[in-house]
């Protein structure tokens, strides 16, 4: 009797007893939160194709015409002489022929018989111009002695004075050498000095105007 009253004990005691809870355990899972990818367009632009320039033939050259030149007629207020003048000397009523030379610097004049003497402590000279019964002694002071260098001579002193030469309507004084002409054509030699810019020579005329007589 006893045994079964702890048997019975026993059932009532593990019936009592707190039942095991079967309520599985809440898992909480890890989450990882990934960076979200971004994802570029592409965008794609075509570029247009280089194209060269078309190149051209060059057009055939063609022969160059030659114009005759045109002669072109000015009035010039200058006076035009030619290459060939008389010259005349109005101090001592002389008329003699000249050449006009635009690359001569001086002029110059044939002379003969030249003496070179003082006068109240000045140089002077005295020289002969002409042929025959046309031949004049000629007086100057002496401006200045120039010397003068030929090919093949040697180098020769001359003397300078101040004449008055007319050709044309031209009249003034200008430096003269002297010399001796005697082997060249023309007895004066008309260079730059006397035609100072004011006269146009033209090579192909000779003795265009008589020279005036004015002194």
């Amino acid at each position: 009797m006893r045994l079964i009253s702890i048997f019975v004990l026993a059932f009532i005691f593990i019936g009592c007893a707190p039942k095991e809870s079967h309520v599985q355990p809440q898992v909480i899972e890890k989450i990882i939160i990934k960076e979200p990818i971004i994802v570029e367009k592409t965008v794609y632009v075509e570029i247009p194709k280089e194209v060269c320039p078309k190149i051209y033939p060059c057009p055939p050259c063609t022969k160059t015409k030659i114009c005759k030149p045109i002669t072109i007629y000015k009035e010039y207020k200058k006076l035009i002489i030619g290459e060939i003048e008389e010259v005349y000397f109005p101090v001592h009523h002389l008329m003699l022929k000249a050449r006009i030379d635009t690359g001569a610097q001086t002029s110059s004049m044939d002379a003969q018989n030249i003496v070179a003497f003082e006068r109240d402590g000045k140089k002077w000279v005295r020289f002969e111009v002409g042929k025959g019964k046309k031949k004049i002694s000629i007086k100057r002071p002496i401006v200045k002695t120039i010397k003068v260098k030929r090919h093949g001579e040697e180098a020769q002193d001359r003397y300078v004075v101040n004449m008055r030469l007319n050709i044309a309507s031209l009249s003034h004084y200008t430096e003269v050498s002297l010399s001796n002409r005697s082997q060249y054509e023309f007895p004066v030699l008309i260079g730059r000095n006397y035609l100072q810019g004011e006269v146009l020579v033209d090579v192909n005329l000779q003795y265009t105007l008589s020279p005036t007589k004015e002194n």
